[in-house]
């Protein structure tokens, strides 16, 4: 999506939260090469040989996160792989010659690895392995290593003692994971409290590990490499034993400008809920395409305390809106649960972008309300700036 705006001049109209840098650090041909031939000569008419060589080759890439706001490394998000390609070619090759005319015929046959497939699997590995770094899941899953090697308890190990060092990030981390996995009701802010505490016991206890063991690197390689299908049926059943108390009942309101928006403007507006709930809300823009604004990845927490509105866009920015002379609408659907995940696809595609498929607001609407199986509180605001 981004380089389908390279050209317009609203190509940074949404700040990218990170990047990629990196380059090709090693390019050795012909590293190792060997050749042999072999020729047969019958008088001056006709020659016949063979030969055949192999050679090995190193390509290697690396690259590094970098951070879009000011270039500055991401610690502990790098990649650094190579790869040896070895070729190896046999040929046979006959000439005929006559007094006036000459003719050639040759034939060969070779076996190659390919330098630009190996690039290609080069960036798809360093792909995988840079976004598993990145936001610390299991990657090592996805490339056939061994979980329970010291080279992933390495990793883990530096991944916990990086989140330890700044606390809140320790917090916000287990705050997020608890959130998906369904124990943890409440905001993905970096603060500590006995709603976290409690959901990572209960989580513990359902992964078959001791509730009030200690929140370290072994626990870290435990979650991250434990059987997440096993656990949450556990935590589902328990859940469904509590169903019978009936849930509140959720009404939510957003808020702009009282005094209207002149065309250009900034626009800012409010989310709130009478109780604890989730907000997820998409915009129908003055092209009438339609975009999902809220979570986004400048605000991955779509949870709105029932004490404290939440902001679009948030404290961090990162994009920005403004008002148009076309009306534009921003929609807000307020479930008990994230559901975003149970939307379809066409709906959990790129935030900030236009989403194909998705033909209308009504469209989502009944999404979410497919996906929560209960009421869901809908919120509107329409913005049409004046000139």
């Amino acid at each position: 999506g981004f380089m389908a705006q390279a050209e317009k001049k609203e190509a940074f109209a949404v700040q990218p939260q990170f990047g990629i840098r990196g380059s090709v650090t090693q390019f050795e041909d012909s590293l190792s090469k060997m050749s042999k031939d072999v020729g047969l000569g019958l008088g001056e008419f006709l020659t016949f040989g063979k030969s055949a060589s192999s050679s090995a080759k190193v390509v290697a890439l690396d690259l590094t996160i970098i951070n879009g706001s000011d270039f500055s490394l991401v610690p502990g998000v790098a990649s650094r792989n190579a790869v040896a390609l070895f070729s190896q070619s046999d040929g046979i090759d006959g000439e005929a010659k006559y007094k006036k005319l000459g003719v050639n015929y040759t034939s060969s046959l070779s076996r190659n690895d390919g330098v630009t497939i190996a690039m290609r699997n080069l960036v798809e590995l360093a792909s995988v392995e840079l976004i598993g770094k990145l936001v610390k899941i299991p990657y090592w899953k996805c490339i056939g290593a061994n979980p329970s090697g010291d080279l992933v308890k390495v990793e883990v190990e530096d991944w916990f003692e990086g989140m330890l060092s700044n606390p809140a990030e320790l917090f916000a981390y287990f705050q997020y994971q608890m959130s998906i996995r369904g124990t943890y009701k409440g905001a993905v802010d970096g603060k500590p409290t006995p709603a976290l505490s409690k959901a990572i016991k209960d989580y513990k206890s359902a992964m078959g590990v001791e509730p009030n063991a200690d929140l370290n690197a072994d626990f870290l390689n435990i979650y991250l490499n434990a059987d997440h299908n096993v656990a949450m049926a556990k935590i589902e059943a328990e859940q469904a034993k509590s169903k019978s108390t009936p849930l509140a009942a959720i009404s939510a309101q957003i808020r702009g400008n009282s005094a209207g928006y002149k065309v250009g403007d900034p626009v800012v507006v409010t989310i709130s809920a009478n109780t604890a709930a989730h907000a997820h809300c998409f915009m129908l823009d003055d092209n009438k395409a339609i975009l999902r604004v809220l979570p986004n990845r400048f605000q991955r927490d779509s949870f709105v305390d029932g004490t404290k509105p939440i902001r679009l866009p948030g404290e961090r920015g990162g994009f920005s809106m403004s008002a148009s002379d076309k009306a534009e609408t921003i929609e807000c659907y307020v479930t008990h649960k994230d559901h975003i995940k149970d939307l379809p696809a066409s709906m959990q595609s790129v935030d900030l972008e236009p989403l194909k498929g998705v033909k209308s607001l009504e469209e989502i609407q009944a999404a979410f309300q497919k996906a929560s199986g209960t009421a869901v509180a809908v919120t509107r605001l329409t913005i049409q700036g004046r000139k």
